[in-house]
């Protein structure tokens, strides 16, 4: 049992608000990823359009011949995203091990909590049987 409840009380707190903010983070992470792999998956169907297209159709960038620089400029684009993705997904890796210690410490410190009163009520109940 405890002598200072409140300091566990604000010790479950402050571990808890650690947490969340952690996963938040990994939630931001996880949205930026995605959005990501959604410009990632535009270029790709941009390209699929693109090439579905005929030079009889009258497109005037295919009939002027820049349709080999925008397809360079769509691998660029894609190579640039992957990075980002990869830079990303270290980011999460780092982020996952700091997310695992905050929800153990958490967990830790909401075990300390239910332990010291349960501790406090045994102490009451016998306290109370005596009387």
């Amino acid at each position: 049992m405890s002598r200072h409840p409140a300091r566990l009380a604000a010790l479950a707190r402050l571990t808890a608000t650690v947490a969340r903010a952690e996963e938040a983070r990994m939630t931001a992470l996880a949205l930026e990823e995605r959005g990501l792999r959604e410009r990632f998956a535009a270029l790709d169907t941009a390209r699929s359009a693109r090439a579905r297209t005929r030079p009889e159709d009258g497109d005037p960038a295919l009939l002027a011949g820049a349709d080999p620089a925008w397809h360079r400029w769509i691998d660029g684009r894609k190579t640039a995203i992957n990075g980002e993705i990869a830079q990303l997904r270290v980011t999460q890796a780092e982020l996952r091990e700091s997310l695992s210690r905050a929800i153990g410490r958490r967990e830790v410190a909401e075990e300390l909590v239910q332990r010291d009163l349960a501790a406090r009520r045994q102490a009451r109940a016998r306290r109370d049987q005596t009387s």
